[in-house]
Order: C-alpha cells, then sequence, then structure tokens
C-alpha cells in the first residue's frame, strides 16, 4: 500500500482536497441547532415516606408530562415566536438514574430561544408538580445562555468528514495504482 502511494500520492491527495473542500463547506453551511438544559429535582415530601424507587417513577411520570404535546402548546403560547409543533419536536427528557432529577432539554435554532423555553418548561414542570401528595419539586440548575451547547459541535463534524476524506483518499490512491498496473492480456487469436 505504501508503494502505491508513493506513485499516486498526487491523486490520492486531489481527492482527499476535493472530498475535504466539499465536507468543510457542507459542515458549515449545515445550521446549527442549540441545546439549552434545565434540571427539576424530586424529593419524597417527609410525611409520605415513599421509597426513592416510587420518586423515580413520579419523575418518569414528569418527564412524560414535560415531553407532551400539551405541554408543549402550553410553552408555546408564553413564546409567541415558537409555534407549539416545533417545541414538541424540539423539548425531550432524561432521568438521571437512581435520583429523582429530571432533565430537560430543548434543542432551536436560537439559543437565547431555547434557554428560554428550557426554563419555561421546568418552571411549569416545577407548577404542576407543586400540588402533588408524594413529592416535591424544585428546579435544581436553570438553564443558561452560558451553558447551552451547539449540537452536534461543528470542530467535532468537521474532523469526521476530513477523517473520512483522508481515508477516501487514500483507497482511490491505492485503487488507481492498482487499477493502473494489472498485467495486460493480448487478444490476438492465431488465424484470425
Amino acid at each position: 500500500m505504501g508503494a502505491a502511494l508513493r506513485r499516486r500520492w498526487r491523486f490520492a491527495l486531489a481527492v482527499f482536497l476535493v472530498i475535504g473542500t466539499l465536507a468543510a463547506v457542507t459542515t458549515f453551511l449545515t445550521p446549527q441547532k442549540w441545546a439549552a438544559h434545565a434540571v427539576v429535582s424530586f424529593t419524597p415530601r417527609v410525611e409520605t415516606g415513599i421509597s426513592p424507587d416510587s420518586v423515580a417513577l413520579v419523575a418518569h411520570r414528569y418527564a412524560v408530562v414535560v415531553s407532551s404535546d400539551a405541554s408543549a402548546d402550553s410553552v408555546a403560547r408564553q413564546m409567541p415566536a415558537l409555534g407549539g409543533g416545533e417545541l414538541a419536536d424540539a423539548i425531550g427528557t432524561e432521568l438521571e438514574p437512581g435520583t429523582g432529577n429530571l432533565r430537560i432539554s430543548v434543542v432551536l435554532d436560537d439559543r437565547e430561544q431555547a434557554v428560554t423555553a428550557a426554563n419555561v418548561a421546568a418552571r411549569q414542570l416545577v407548577g404542576t408538580a407543586g400540588e402533588d401528595p408524594l413529592v416535591n419539586s424544585s428546579l435544581s440548575a436553570a438553564a443558561t445562555e452560558r451553558a447551552a451547547e451547539r449540537t452536534p459541535p461543528r470542530s467535532v463534524l468537521l474532523a469526521a468528514t476530513l477523517a473520512a476524506a483522508a481515508l477516501l483518499g487514500v483507497v482511490a490512491g491505492v485503487l488507481a495504482d492498482r487499477l493502473g498496473n494489472r498485467p495486460r492480456w493480448r487478444t490476438d487469436r492465431a488465424g484470425d
């Protein structure tokens, strides 16, 4: 393979440059999304004496509530720039194992809107769960613009696409060498 690349390095480099340039342009033209996260914690009410497993079950129920279409519509009413349908697809939840912590994630095109939507959804959930006879709920960590993250990070996308372009360049160089150096068979027939 090394000898093939020494002979066809220009071709491999050309393939890498073409594919790498296209991949880089595509990466930078792809719209970025912003993910904002808020955490709501659930703890058992003292008078109930329920177990941590029961708290996790209750928190799971609220995870379903916060990611429902009705909840997304309610958040959207407080954010006129967004529609409920867009938010229903943008809100996700994750229950941290072994805890009563529910992470609410909102992924949108605009960082400020993602942060606002995550905080509105979390405050709504705390309000909804406030009357629950089994658990207390509180906003443990509000979403902030500084903590909002790009999804997926451009640097990761760019590194992956350039690595793929380099691999394709090497494969193309080796294939070009093998196809260019294969033996030629004579097709002369006696008597023709």
